[in-house]
């Protein structure tokens, strides 16, 4: 839940969703006859919609409850969550000059209770100074230069999820990401002391995995796995930097992503054991 306690839409449009296709699998409908039947949507907007990417208009939500024989109740209770996923967040004022995915991640951050992130490449977003966020942007190939401050005030604002006391953020970095001069020696040497200095609270956990640490099967990847606090709403993993970057939720990817974090989390140094990694990383620059 975000830090107002509020829900967002985000995960209202999702919970919606998964209430669609279930209710569609239930009454053995495929897609393509719901959305005919419903009509202004095809198969593929509808399939959109079930995993939380779309909303439809208010006729076809009254049109879907009709066609799926709700009773009373449950159709009241759909309308709710769909204009409540109708809203706007505050990533929608970005969705000029982010992708998709990424308002879908702002929105579902904002009201997970606790994300477990792995990352090798970089300082997670969560964790980065400006200065570090604007060296990444600009190294990136899919962002334009009349974009590139914007994009890096939409990372920056993600990391207001950590002033919520409720929520829980917990990385693990390969130990390469320290090392890695993005924006050159003295930018990260500021973004380090960033993290010694900021980032160690009760509710952020940082471990790093060091170079000698064994190999292991989540290398070569970035996701992060969002757990939320009503059971409603299952587990998500968000993969990035992938051919398949976007959404996973089905048990069995959940099941073994779940698994390559714990893996990774287990090669790990401990809290203190991974700040005085870093602390020695950051004194190295500084020489």
């Amino acid at each position: 839940m975000s830090g107002d306690g509020a829900v967002s839409p985000t995960l209202r449009r999702r919970r919606l969703g998964r209430q669609i296709r279930d209710r569609r699998t239930e009454r053995k409908m495929s897609g393509t006859e719901l959305a005919k039947r419903i009509g202004g949507i095809n198969q593929a907007r509808l399939s959109r919609v079930e995993s939380g990417k779309a909303t439809l208009t208010k006729v076809q939500i009254r049109k879907m409850t009709e066609v799926l024989e709700l009773s009373s109740e449950q159709a009241e209770l759909w309308y709710e969550l769909w204009q409540e996923g109708d809203q706007l967040g505050w990533w929608s004022e970005y969705a000029d000059v982010i992708q998709e995915h990424g308002e879908m991640l702002a929105g579902l951050e904002s009201d997970a209770a606790h994300i477990r992130q792995y990352i090798e490449a970089f300082i997670p977003s969560m964790l980065t100074t400006e200065e570090y966020s604007h060296a990444v942007v600009y190294s990136s190939q899919n962002t334009k230069p009349s974009d590139m401050a914007r994009s890096v005030e939409f990372r920056m604002k993600r990391q207001h999820r950590l002033n919520d006391p409720n929520f829980r953020y917990t990385v693990v970095i390969a130990e390469g990401a320290l090392h890695r001069h993005v924006g050159g020696r003295e930018v990260l040497a500021r973004q380090l002391r960033y993290l010694l200095d900021t980032q160690w609270t009760a509710t952020v956990e940082v471990l790093i995995v060091p170079f000698e640490a064994d190999v292991y099967a989540a290398q070569g990847m970035s996701f992060e796995i969002m757990e939320f606090a009503d059971p409603e709403d299952p587990e998500c993993v968000f993969i990035e930097f992938a051919p398949t970057s976007g959404f996973l939720e089905k048990p069995s990817e959940l099941r073994y992503y779940n698994n390559m974090w714990s893996v990774a989390a287990s090669k790990a140094l401990d809290v203190e054991q991974s700040r005085e990694r870093i602390e020695k990383v950051w004194a190295d620059l500084i020489l």
